[in-house]
């Protein structure tokens, strides 16, 4: 028994594997005990198990991302077609009534302000939306 007592972790180990212990050795001994139910909890393999819907969540996520690619280059299409409808639009209003256009070109310069920051409020509210809500559903 007092052999038992010196035994280093390797020893116990090896004992344990070649099953060179008996049962009651086992169950006298505290260190070897502890060793025992520790080398049977090693012993079993974790269960590994995914979460309900796992496949739906994966899916949903993929559609998001690809979404989210197709949706700025449409953003990028759509911004440069209304620039370049609204810029041929000018200039064929310049060539065939051009008072017409000046008096626009003053007007808009007369409410530059109200028209930059309506635009950047637009713009806020697209980049806070991208970030904030179609990010927690994505």
């Amino acid at each position: 028994m007092n052999d038992m007592k010196k035994l280093d972790d390797q020893k116990i180990q090896e004992l344990l594997e070649n099953k060179a212990l008996s049962e009651d050795t086992i169950a006298q001994n505290p260190d070897i005990h502890l060793y025992n139910k520790l080398f049977a909890a090693l012993k079993k393999e974790p269960e590994i198990s995914l979460p309900f819907g796992f496949a739906a969540f994966m899916t949903n996520k993929i559609k998001a991302q690809q979404i989210k690619q197709t949706s700025f280059k449409s953003y990028v299409i759509a911004f440069a077609t209304t620039g370049l409808i609204l810029i041929a639009s000018c200039m064929f209003l310049f060539v065939f009534q051009t008072a017409l256009v000046l008096q626009l070109y003053a007007f808009l310069f007369s409410v530059k302000y109200i028209l930059v920051t309506a635009i950047l409020a637009f713009l806020m509210v697209q980049y806070l939306d991208q970030k904030f809500v179609k990010k927690r559903f994505s």
